[in-house]
């Protein structure tokens, strides 16, 4: 990611970096090794699935239920509510007009949905849930004068827009009313040791189906292909 004039990068390692342009070249300028959490609690380092920028902080999402922000200048981070549920993952964040946008996946339904704050306080909002969308593993938005626009790819690509203008509406869309879940205003959960648990069962789980994929003729699962916003 790029803001102002700096560009931050996330590894699947669980690092963030921070580079500064300087006379046309990078400079590293932070990495989060050694950060902390503000509260004391558990603060696990694993692979990044997602991240955006928003008022000086670095938002990230991994395979645990919270979203992470990260003051990169003081090396702090807090987390934030982004499951319903107790385990869950979080493959894409974005900012968008004064709000943050984090996806959430269910482990337990395989569904996904998009949790909605705004950007200055942190608030939550809402989120948006039809009960029949797949893993979300990129978002966008857009906000245009009279339409907001989300954009969700992952194995399903969707537009959500909120709008009362009819041009904007197709024949075949679906009215989805937002969801509010009084979860995602209390102070997270702090599972991280629980979800490191989880992922290395996933990740062996996973291993295992790449054993069976590789044999001849065998089919490819729908979850391995999807598509991403660029």
């Amino acid at each position: 990611r790029i803001h102002e004039t700096h560009v931050f990068v996330s590894s699947l390692d669980g690092i963030i970096k921070v580079y500064e342009v300087n006379s046309q070249q990078l400079q590293c300028v932070f990495e989060s090794e050694g950060t902390r959490s503000t509260d004391g609690s558990a603060l696990c380092c694993r692979g990044i699935r997602g991240m955006t920028i928003s008022n000086g902080l670095v938002y990230y999402g991994d395979d645990g239920p919270n979203v992470k922000a990260l003051n990169w200048k003081s090396g702090l981070v807090h987390k934030l509510g982004n499951h319903n549920e107790e385990f869950g993952i979080t493959d894409s964040l974005a900012c968008c007009e004064g709000l943050l946008l984090a996806s959430a996946f269910c482990l337990d339904k395989g569904l996904g949905y998009i949790n909605v704050r705004s950007a200055e306080g942190e608030k939550y909002l809402c989120s948006l849930d039809d009960g029949e969308t797949d893993r979300i593993m990129s978002i966008c938005s857009s906000k245009l004068s009279d339409s907001w626009v989300i954009i969700s790819a992952g194995v399903q690509l969707k537009v959500w827009n909120q709008t009362s203008n009819a041009r904007y509406i197709r024949p075949d869309a679906r009215r989805v009313k937002p969801s509010y879940y009084l979860g995602l205003t209390k102070s997270p959960r702090h599972s991280d040791v629980e979800s490191d648990l989880e992922s290395s069962e996933s990740e062996s789980e996973l291993k295992s189906d790449d054993l069976i994929d590789d044999e001849p003729g065998a089919p490819s699962p729908s979850w391995k292909s999807w598509c991403v916003v660029v």
